[in-house]
């Protein structure tokens, strides 16, 4: 099993209607969102792997980075984002920082 972090910089924010050929590499593992662009994606494939999948589906101007992650993270995260990481990654040991309320 292979955990990564996958983040791209896209034309438009990342949506299945969009992007059906990241979503439907993104479906062949389990993966959870980070934000409108990154993911945490488990599967069988290596990092290489992956990245090789996913640059056909890239357009002038748009770039991706796969990231491998480790036994180990730190994260400040609301909680309905952390769970979903944490329920990817069970014993993975993390550090969780509080989010700081909004400013204003």
């Amino acid at each position: 099993m292979h955990v990564a972090i996958i983040t791209f910089q896209l034309r438009q924010p990342y949506a299945a209607e969009t992007h059906p050929g990241i979503h439907r590499l993104l479906s062949s593992g389990r993966h959870a969102p980070l934000g409108d662009n990154s993911f945490i994606f488990v599967s069988e494939m290596t990092l290489a792997q992956v990245c090789d999948q996913l640059r056909p589906h890239l357009v002038s101007g748009e770039h991706v980075f796969v990231f491998g992650a480790g036994r180990y993270f730190s994260y400040a995260a609301d909680s309905a984002v952390a769970a979903a990481v944490e329920h990817l990654l069970p014993g993975v040991r993390a550090d969780r920082r509080e989010v700081p309320p909004p400013v204003g």
